[in-house]
């Protein structure tokens, strides 16, 4: 069993079945069988699944809270005007000005992504000019999202998404490769690629810590990052240890377990 693994096995319960996160998964993840490409979201059970998960939810809610808002901006300007596509009023662009400021959103530069699902051209009609929906070939957004409109948010915004208003996890540390990001619920850091894709989970508090702190967690951590993006297995899990992060113990059960495998490979080839 590798380290991270090893981790994850032994960690003490944090309490994540019964946090924020999870619960806002279980009462909105019906909202995802709607939507065939992501539907597997809805068979999420780990922690960074459970993240990713919201975040597909989360941009749904979005976009059904802005075309609502929409269309009542639009039935609004309707009242004053005879056209079909009239012009939004002062109190229609309020009223959706107004629903904006409570959505969760991806800053990306100088645009605001309130709908990740969705490309970035899209985006920017929901960001800047909203009443491009009342329009053709944009009236067409206002229908169900399928397939062919949606894409895949981590590959188009990477690891950046997850240092966004859709999550609550904290980015700790980043390089050219992977971000590491903390969460309180879980006790963890996740590591995460530029695909939005986790490298690995670094589990914290087993079972045999005898004292668990979440005092100055994020000093803490600096000196474990150091090591583990400096490539140093023996520093970092030396820092863990020195931290209070994790017990000397699952340090020791680690390197015994490496010694059992690697003397049964050099049994398997003989070497010597």
């Amino acid at each position: 069993m590798d380290f991270f693994s090893l981790l994850e096995k032994k960690q003490a319960d944090t309490g994540f079945d019964s946090s924020s996160e999870m619960r806002f998964f279980l009462e909105n993840s019906g909202l995802l069988a709607d939507f065939p490409m992501f539907a597997r979201y809805g068979k999420a059970q780990k922690s960074f699944d459970i993240f990713r998960a919201n975040i597909v939810i989360r941009s749904i809610i979005n976009k059904q809270l802005l075309d609502e808002a929409y269309e009542e901006a639009l039935r609004l300007a309707k009242k004053e005007s005879s056209s079909d596509t009239p012009e939004l009023t002062a109190e229609g662009l309020s009223l959706i000005a107004r629903i904006k400021e409570r959505l969760p959103y991806f800053q990306e530069g100088d645009n605001r992504i309130y709908i990740p699902i969705l490309p970035r051209s899209v985006n920017k009609i929901y960001s800047d000019d909203i009443s491009k929906l009342g329009v053709r070939p944009f009236k067409n957004l206002l229908s169900t999202i399928g397939d062919a409109m949606a894409i895949d948010p981590f590959d188009m915004y990477g690891d950046d998404l997850f240092q966004s208003y859709f999550t609550k996890l904290i980015r700790i540390r980043k390089d050219e490769s992977v971000s590491a990001y903390w969460d309180y619920d879980s006790c963890s850091v996740y590591i995460i690629n530029k695909q939005g894709r986790l490298d690995c989970r670094i589990a914290l508090f087993d079972k045999a810590l005898k004292k668990k702190s979440l005092n100055h967690i994020l000093e803490r951590l600096s000196p474990a990052m150091d090591a583990f993006f400096s490539y140093d297995k023996v520093a970092f899990q030396k820092a863990l240890v020195d931290n209070q992060l994790i017990s000397s113990r699952l340090v020791y059960r680690n390197r015994f377990d490496e010694k059992r495998l690697f003397e049964k490979i050099d049994a398997q080839f003989d070497l010597k």
